[in-house]
């Protein structure tokens, strides 16, 4: 069964990088969860991200990020 991973991402965080990586790193250990019970997990971030990177955003919050971020993820 492919399960998506949902979690804050920003959220919280005042965008600060630390508590955006820690975010991110609770929802990879619940992923790993899942996938050791037998599933396949899927974080919308693991495909948001690669793209607002390849699409040009050069910072948090900004128009390419808000453009793909949250319908992706």
């Amino acid at each position: 069964m492919l399960i998506l991973i949902a979690g804050p991402y920003r959220s919280g965080t005042n965008d600060d990088t630390n508590l955006i990586a820690q975010n991110m790193q609770q929802m990879e250990e619940a992923a790993l969860a899942v996938y050791r019970l037998g599933h396949t997990p899927i974080c919308g971030e693991w495909i948001a991200l690669p793209l607002i990177h390849m699409a040009g955003s050069t910072q948090l919050g900004d128009a390419v990020f808000n453009e793909i971020f949250h319908p992706v993820a």
